[in-house]
């Protein structure tokens, strides 16, 4: 609903005025003030959408009202119509006009032409009130855009900043450094102003073709494994370099992220070397179990060979272990023995318990000697078989598992 405010000194006219108005525009709002001052205090408060306004008023004239409400914040976008009582006073026309004022009426005041007079200041107000709006909301936007902006570009003012990885900018064309952040200055041992004086040539160990340059370019390559960079000392080390492109006032930028894999360098070398030697301790493992297998396999021969010489020699063997346990006799033992099975006496202690206390003792006493000394040692003497019958042997000790050859 539009609110319309008069201001006029004369309460005669002011009751005119709101008549008209409600019969002309009914579904408008009247708002009315009888000095200028207080117009100007109800204009701030009320926010009327036209102010109709009489020039000629004691204390402060309708010129005086109306530059002060231009020239106030909050008044200054509505439109006014000034009432005049001479309808050819083109001086007071023209400088109304230049104080701000949008249109004028004569008095006395024909009903048509205040009507057309209010709804065109109504629909202007309304179109100005609409273009604010969109400006406050555009200003709005490009406040927050412009915050969003300061905000993203300081974050990634902190970012470059404080990135523990290398970043440097440089022009593409001319391979000059545009920025450099701090963790670059400590790879490279450069101030930032040096290193702002410097090309990308000059930090390369070896030169970028034009090729792999336009690949970064066009993104076909965004990241290179492997490449070589020197210090200002002159120390040449790898690094790891991940690309991208920076399109800044028609030029195109390169930004690199340097990462120093000298550790990782030095860890695959490491790592290759242990597989090195890995695979030939694995050949040299292999060839001695091959030497190993051989051998077990000679040494079953002579074992099968010894184990068959003993079994059908005719002289009579025995095998005892370190504690002096029966472990094996020959075939020639045991017909000498009169013996039929020898397994029940293996593991038992040797000599027998049926040879004759003398000879035992004698016999144990020469193991003894054996295993300390690795003498071989003769022994004669008789004993009884296991039908307790006298056999008189001659025995050889050594230390070959002991074995005893009667």
């Amino acid at each position: 609903m539009p609110k319309i405010l008069a201001i006029d000194d004369n309460q005669d006219n002011l009751i005119s005025i709101s008549a008209l108005l409600g019969k002309l525009i009914p579904d408008c709002t009247v708002i009315t003030s009888d000095s200028g001052a207080a117009g100007i205090r109800k204009a701030e408060a009320e926010q009327p959408d036209t102010i109709l306004l009489d020039i000629k008023m004691p204390e402060m004239d309708g010129f005086e009202v109306c530059r002060r409400l231009k020239s106030n914040e909050k008044a200054k976008h509505i439109p006014v119509v000034m009432l005049t009582g001479i309808k050819t006073d083109v001086e007071s026309r023209i400088k109304g006009l230049e104080l701000g004022a949008d249109s004028f009426l004569s008095k006395p005041i024909d009903e048509v032409e205040l009507a057309v007079h209010v709804k065109v200041m109504l629909r202007i107000k309304t179109a100005e009130d609409l273009l604010r709006k969109k400006k406050d909301l555009l200003e709005d936007t490009v406040h927050e855009r412009t915050k969003a902006l300061r905000e993203s570009e300081e974050t990634y003012r902190q970012l470059f900043a404080t990135v523990s990885d290398a970043i440097m900018i440089f022009d593409a064309e001319t391979r000059e450094f545009l920025d450099v952040n701090e963790a670059a200055l400590k790879m490279y041992g450069y101030s930032k102003e040096e290193f702002l004086s410097l090309k990308h040539t000059d930090v390369t160990s070896e030169e970028e073709s034009d090729k792999s340059i336009k690949q970064l370019l066009s993104g076909e390559l965004t990241r290179i494994p492997l490449r070589y960079h020197k210090k200002k000392d002159g120390t040449v080390f790898p690094i790891e370099i991940s690309s991208g492109k920076i399109k800044l006032r028609d030029k195109d930028l390169l930004c690199w992220i340097i990462r120093d894999i000298t550790e990782r360098k030095r860890a695959e070398e490491e790592l290759k070397k242990a597989h090195e030697n890995l695979e030939e301790r694995t050949i040299e493992l292999y060839n001695e179990l091959q030497e190993r297998k051989k051998a077990e396999e000679r040494l079953n021969a002579s074992e099968k060979k010894s184990l068959t010489w003993l079994e059908y020699s005719p002289v009579c063997t025995k095998i005892v272990d370190l504690d002096f346990n029966l472990q094996y006799m020959s075939a020639a033992g045991m017909n000498g023995l009169n013996i039929d099975d020898i397994t029940e006496f293996y593991g038992k202690p040797y000599p027998l318990d049926f040879y004759p206390k003398p000879f035992k003792n004698l016999m144990r006493m020469n193991l003894k000697k054996v295993k300390e000394t690795g003498a071989i040692i003769e022994q004669e003497g008789s004993v009884n078989d296991i039908d307790l019958t006298f056999r008189t042997f001659s025995t050889s000790f050594m230390n070959y598992k002991f074995t005893c050859n009667i």
